[in-house]
């Protein structure tokens, strides 16, 4: 049992113009995001230093915020903790030491455990459930340094689970995961969104448009939110970059060409070199979008279209 239940009828998330600054430094700027409940996974996409991983922190009552206000389930988010689930983006573990899957699985229940205590029959049984949530109950035993990399992210997947949460904090919960896995994952996704709400970080931008419910861009500010449908001028807004995104049944990419400089540190955004691949489903109505451009455009923007 929790120390205090939360309310069922708050949303499960509710900020209100969050800032978070570091010194004379802004992260977040006048950020404000609701969750209502679950049914839906909102894919949080952005460029580096954007603020979304510092977004996540604030909900776990992490860090300290500047100014603004955070709710999760109706409690302050230090006081909430117990209700979220969270896989960082990088799990910060010692892969010599000696410790199995269960064990790494089971210190998601220390919320529940304490400190001190030994784990109960029902910890070890909600730790099992979680392990076959992500299809890991064979390697239960296995020391956690002898798996792969794609293994150890399910691992990490299933020790936020095992403290059955009702909200879901995923930071590039794909890192590591070959493209069989990813689907997989995304499949589990679809099934947990049922219990409860999800937030995903992820860089995958074909991805997120098509496993994410719903899609917001961060880069210090929130840009966009509560649709699939991203406009050309909100991609640039978030990323500095100008990108047409072009649909009509299969992923396409359309970059017009530049070399200014426009990232935080004044470095180039390398889209040229990495261009955005977007899936069909991120919009029907986009201004700008031809796979068959004007001549008199020929040299200033590029349409390949990419195999499914």
């Amino acid at each position: 049992m929790h120390a205090k239940e939360f309310d069922s009828n708050a949303p499960v998330l509710d900020v209100k113009h969050l800032w978070v600054r570091y010194d004379s430094h802004t992260v977040l700027e006048d950020v404000s995001l609701r969750i209502g409940g679950p049914g839906e996974i909102l894919g949080i996409i952005g460029p580096n230093g954007g603020g979304k991983t510092t977004l996540l922190k604030a909900v776990l009552g992490l860090i300290p915020i500047s100014k603004g206000d955070i709710s999760v389930f109706g409690l302050p988010p230090e006081k909430a903790r117990a209700y979220i689930g969270y896989v960082p983006q990088y799990s910060k573990f010692d892969y010599d030491f000696p410790i199995s899957v269960l064990e790494v699985v089971l210190t998601g229940r220390l919320k529940r455990a304490g400190l001190f205590r030994r784990y109960s029959k029902a910890d070890k049984e909600a730790a099992m459930r979680a392990l076959e949530t992500v299809g890991m109950t064979d390697y239960k035993n296995s020391q956690i340094g002898e798996l792969s990399g794609g293994q150890r992210q399910r691992v990490f997947i299933a020790r936020a689970l095992s403290n059955d949460p009702k909200f879901l904090l995923m930071d590039e919960p794909n890192t590591g995961l070959d493209t069989f896995m990813q689907d997989e994952l995304y499949r589990i996704l679809d099934e947990l969104k049922k219990e409860m709400a999800i937030i995903v970080i992820s860089h995958d931008i074909g991805a997120v448009s098509a496993h994410m419910d719903k899609i917001a861009c961060m880069n210090r500010r929130l840009f966009f939110h509560d649709s699939k449908k991203m406009s050309r001028e909100n991609f640039i807004a978030a990323y500095g970059c100008s990108v047409d995104l072009v649909t009509h049944g299969v992923p396409h990419r359309v970059l017009e060409t530049h070399s200014y400089a426009h990232g935080a540190d004044g470095s180039t955004c390398g889209c040229v070199t990495a261009p955005i691949i977007l899936s069909d489903v991120l919009s029907d109505s986009l201004s700008g979008s031809s796979c068959n451009p004007k001549p008199e455009a020929a040299d200033q923007s590029d349409c390949t279209e990419e195999a499914k």
